[in-house]
């Protein structure tokens, strides 16, 4: 590994350079031609305005399972987009299972 490459590595370890993720996994796919998946918790990533609704799939979990929901096809997040919310405070709470802060029960002891 070229030591240019790990440098590179080592700085997006730090948490407040998650911001560059998306301008760099841009890069990557104009580069590269292939596809780019990025599954994020991240409201720092979410954030991006370059971030186009085409490009954002929320994965909305309900009592029969989690649904795939292009962030484009609802109304609602197409609404809050133009009344001046990011995506990440729109997507946060809309994938947030119900009753998520009981998960921390399963960590360790």
């Amino acid at each position: 590994m070229s030591r240019d490459l790990r440098f590179r590595r080592l700085r997006l370890r730090n948490w407040k350079n998650v911001r560059v993720l998306p301008q760099m996994l841009a890069r990557v796919q104009r580069r590269s031609g292939r596809q780019v998946f990025v599954s994020t918790h991240s409201p720092d990533l979410l954030r991006d305005e370059g971030i186009g609704l085409d490009e954002a799939m929320l994965l909305v979990p309900g009592a029969k399972g989690t649904q795939v929901v292009p962030a484009g096809s609802n109304q609602e997040v197409r609404k809050l987009l133009e009344g001046g919310l990011s995506l990440a405070e729109i997507a946060m709470p809309k994938t947030r299972p119900k009753n998520a802060a009981q998960l921390a029960a399963f960590g360790d002891a």
